[in-house]
């Protein structure tokens, strides 16, 4: 275990429990897999649900590397709640919340790398940041098929704005989304 914490290691602990952090993706893909109607989603969910456990074991990992215990609580030692799972049961919502959390968390993940001046901890980010890619391609996919009515494109683009994402990586989001 290394003792000294790098600059803003703790930020991590907002991704790792906090409102829109990898516990409330894992529990949120969960209950959708349980409530959905179409089985071909349910498995998507179910997969990405198990992948997000991969993502906080990743980061509970990294927090215990450097001192910091990896409690499900964030970087202001507020607790983790069930109240921040977004609870939704129709598909096309379903697909929608998380696309959006998605969107969040790779947002969220290129401010930590920004904000974290270490390349084994900015490596690990990047991988996780590929999966959660991996999920918005998979999470659209199922929002053509289902959801023929979702201007998916357009309403990229408004949430890439709330999200501050350079050029650069609207681009690459949506050159992957093709």
């Amino acid at each position: 275990m290394i003792t000294k914490h790098p600059k803003n290691i703790h930020l991590l602990l907002d991704d790792y429990a906090g409102p829109d952090s990898e516990l409330t993706a894992i529990l949120q893909y969960f209950h959708h897999y349980f409530v959905v109607k179409h089985k071909d989603v349910a498995q998507m969910l179910e997969k990405f649900s198990l992948n997000e456990m991969q993502h906080f074991e990743m980061l509970g990992h990294i927090l215990e590397q450097y001192g910091i215990d990896p409690r499900v609580y964030d970087s202001n030692r507020r607790y983790w709640s069930g109240a921040d799972v977004n609870y939704q049961y129709k598909v096309c919502d379903i697909l929608q919340v998380n696309l959006q959390g998605e969107l969040g968390a790779i947002s969220n993940y290129y401010q930590r790398i920004n904000q974290i001046p270490v390349p084994e901890v900015q490596e690990i980010l990047l991988q996780i940041i590929n999966d959660e890619i991996g999920h918005v391609q998979g999470l659209t996919k199922m929002i053509g098929k289902y959801c023929p009515h979702f201007r998916t494109h357009d309403w990229l683009k408004e949430e890439f704005k709330k999200f501050s994402f350079t050029q650069e990586i609207q681009d690459k989001l949506l050159t992957q989304l093709k």
